[in-house]
């Protein structure tokens, strides 16, 4: 996906579907009716500052483009169709979503409004009040995970789980310990694994990241370096 931007100074960046570690998704109260959402996309080796906006994919579109742009940087979530279950998580109340909540009454508005979700591609968070945002995290792309306790934790029968990727951290909180502990394990195995010893040709690609242009048939696959 080649991005350019700016008025006086322009700025072009190429990126690649495989240096993307994180991408966060918002849509405020006053986009619900149109359906427009906003991405930011976490990219390796591209740093973000409030000049360039490096960072920000899609700054207001619609479902029809926000489905383009995640069709070009988002790996396949492994749904049987992910632009609705996105959709589903945009706009759905948190206890119509199957997945993981804390279920301490304390935090009654994380009950209402946060739920993660694993899927087979990637750690699917979703939050917000007024402003929807849902954090996609590739599971192949994790890099460091911590379990946070401590006095209240333990009292309330709880646990944290810090999940950490290229220059971010996704914090799961206040799940119940057994759900923290078996998810901790999973996302262990992926970190220790996917990264290091999947081909790189056979990474999950994107849904348009292999089209070819217009006018052009699709090529055999190759390598990224030699692309």
């Amino acid at each position: 996906l080649r991005m350019r931007r700016g008025l006086a100074n322009t700025r072009t960046d190429n990126i690649v579907s495989g240096r993307i570690q994180r991408i966060e998704l918002r849509r405020p109260l006053l986009w619900r009716g149109p359906g427009w959402t906003a991405a930011t996309a976490t990219v390796a080796g591209i740093d973000d500052d409030s000049e360039n906006g490096a960072e920000n994919v899609l700054p207001v579109g619609t479902r029809e483009e926000l489905q383009a742009t995640l069709g070009h940087l988002a790996v396949p979530l492994g749904t049987a169709d992910d632009t609705a279950f996105i959709e589903h998580l945009l706009t759905a109340p948190a206890r119509e979503i199957d997945g993981f909540r804390t279920r301490v009454r304390m935090y009654w508005i994380a009950r209402r409004t946060e739920v993660s979700v694993l899927l087979p591609g990637a750690l699917v968070k979703r939050g917000g009040l007024l402003t929807k945002h849902i954090e996609i995290v590739p599971r192949e792309r994790i890099q460091q995970l911590s379990v946070d306790d401590g006095p209240l934790n333990r009292k309330l029968g709880v646990l944290d789980l810090q999940v950490g990727i290229a220059g971010e951290t996704v914090a799961v909180s206040n799940l119940p310990r057994r759900q923290v502990l078996d998810l901790h394990a999973t996302l262990s195995h992926d970190a220790a694994t996917l990264r290091r010893y999947r081909d790189r040709q056979h990474w999950p690609q994107p849904a348009l990241s292999l089209a070819a242009p217009a006018g052009q048939s699709p090529g055999p696959s190759q390598p990224e370096e030699q692309r």
